[in-house]
């Protein structure tokens, strides 16, 4: 006749011990990555709101990326992040080159209370010139790709998060939408990937990953900004 054999009681406290410390490290991660999306959500209505006011300005100085940087330095550090901006990667395959921003979150704005991290690269497409712009964003993406936060150079800072995010932000305007939809459709479509996940966003075909504000104003259509956040999980 079988019978079964019982467990020690020291393994099955330790067992409950380790279950119980799993579900709340999963839970430390999954709120890390709703704080993280939901800051990336207010980060990328900011930026809209300031791009309409630059708009309004008649800010001539408007369309270049680097000019992007300070606002979206200030709207993370009034929001109590940390901002790394223009953070070196010091090992890999990626090794000297550098990536825009990393966010650094804490838990309940507490210091010291690593909640998520966020790598971003920004990109501000004209698409007057396809290989210089499409080349740009491929290489973008690859390089975020490939790298981990374990690469960077204030790694120490930034580790250990269980919480990772990547995105790449993409500022664009009507008339240069128009004109990648009409690269699209060309055979000679070299980046036919990066170019159809804008498309797809600007028509609703796929949003999961994705946040995108469109700036409508009182300039002409082909004026109108469109801003985008797209994460890891919606690139091609």
């Amino acid at each position: 006749m079988g019978y079964k054999v019982r467990k020690p009681k020291s393994l099955i406290i330790k067992n409950n011990a380790a279950n119980v410390l799993k579900d709340k490290l999963d839970k430390r991660r999954a709120d890390g990555l709703r704080q993280g999306r939901y800051f990336m959500k207010r980060l990328i209505d900011g930026l809209s709101g300031w791009l309409l006011f630059k708009q309004a300005c008649m800010e001539t100085t408007l369309y270049s990326e680097a000019y992007l940087y300070q606002p979206i330095h200030d709207l993370a550090k009034g929001r109590k992040w940390d901002v790394l901006a223009q953070e070196s990667v010091d090992v890999g395959e990626f090794k000297g080159k550098i990536v825009d921003f990393v966010f650094l979150g804490h838990r309940f704005g507490q210091r010291g209370t690593k909640s998520c991290v966020i790598v971003a690269e920004v990109k501000y497409i004209k698409w007057d010139n396809s290989n210089v712009d499409g080349k740009g964003l491929e290489h973008d993406l690859a390089k975020m790709r490939a790298i981990k936060v374990s690469d960077l150079r204030h790694r120490k800072m930034l580790l250990p998060c269980l919480a990772v995010l990547k995105y790449e932000v993409v500022i664009i305007q009507e008339k240069a939408l128009h004109e990648i939809f009409s690269y699209c459709g060309r055979q000679t479509n070299t980046y036919r990937d990066v170019s159809k996940i804008l498309i797809d966003a600007m028509d609703g075909t796929s949003q999961k990953g994705v946040i995108h504000r469109c700036v409508e104003s009182k300039a002409k259509p082909d004026c109108y900004w469109h801003v985008y956040a797209f994460e890891e999980k919606a690139w091609p």
